[in-house]
C-alpha cells in the first residue's frame, strides 16, 4: 500500500545576483509518495530528503552558471559548495531545482508529488513545484560539457554543484551515511562524524532527526 508523507525542513544559504552576495532561510514543505512497501526503504527516502536540506543545501551558494565572481570565489578559496543555476537564484527558480534533486536522490523508492519554497530574502512568498510540471528546459545544462554527463539535480548522488570539488571536504556517498537502499548488517555502535556536513552518524543504529 502506497503511503504519503510530509516533511518540513528549513535552511541556510546565500544567493549571489549580479555582484551582491547575500544571506537566506529558506522554508520547504515537501508532500511525498512512498512507492516502495518495503519499511527500511520508506526509512531511507525520508531521512535523505531530510539530509538534503540539513546538510546538502545548508551553507551552499545559489548563483547563475555564467556569473563571473563564481570563478573568482573558488579561486580565492572560498570553500563553499555552488549550485549553479540556469537563470538567477531567485525563488521561483530555486524551487525546480530542490524538487529535481530531491527527485533524483530518491530513485524512484519513492516521489515528490509537490516541493513549497519560501525564503526570507523573497519575502515569505511561497513557490510550487509539483510532479506535473514539464521540466525538460532542464534537460541540458550549459556548464557540462560531454553527452553522457547529468548536471547536479538529475544526479542522486551528495554534491549539489558542479563547479569543482570543494576542497578539505570529505564528501560520503549514501552508503557511508548508513543511507543505501540495502540494509547493513547490525554492528557495534560507532559514532562517526563528518567535516562538511556536520551530523553524526550512529553506526548499526538511526541517525538522530
Amino acid at each position: 500500500m502506497e503511503a504519503s508523507i510530509r516533511v518540513s525542513k528549513q535552511f541556510s544559504a546565500n544567493i549571489l545576483i549580479d555582484d551582491r552576495l547575500l544571506a537566506n532561510k529558506y522554508e520547504l514543505s515537501y508532500a511525498i509518495s512512498l512507492l516502495s512497501s518495503d519499511q527500511y526503504e520508506q526509512r531511507v527516502a525520508y531521512d535523505r530528503v531530510k539530509f538534503l536540506t540539513d546538510s546538502m543545501f545548508e551553507g551552499t551558494v545559489f548563483i547563475k552558471y555564467d556569473n563571473p565572481l563564481l570563478k573568482k570565489l573558488y579561486r580565492q578559496g572560498i570553500n563553499n559548495t555552488y549550485c549553479q543555476l540556469h537563470e538567477e537564484p531567485y525563488d521561483s527558480i530555486i524551487v525546480d531545482y530542490v524538487f529535481l534533486k530531491a527527485q533524483s536522490i530518491l530513485e524512484g523508492r519513492a516521489q515528490v508529488d509537490q516541493l513549497s519554497v519560501s525564503s526570507w530574502q523573497g519575502k515569505d512568498i511561497e513557490f510550487y513545484s509539483d510532479a506535473e510540471n514539464d521540466y525538460s528546459i532542464y534537460n541540458k545544462a550549459p556548464w557540462i560539457k560531454g553527452k553522457n554527463n547529468s548536471p547536479w539535480y538529475m544526479r542522486s548522488d551528495i554534491l549539489t554543484g558542479d563547479y569543482g570539488k570543494p576542497t578539505d571536504i570529505e564528501i560520503p556517498n549514501w552508503e557511508d551515511l548508513y543511507l543505501g537502499w540495502k540494509s547493513p548488517p547490525e554492528e557495534d555502535a560507532e559514532v562517526i562524524q563528518f567535516n562538511k556536513f556536520q551530523g553524526k552518524v550512529v553506526k548499526g543504529g538511526k541517525s538522530g532527526d
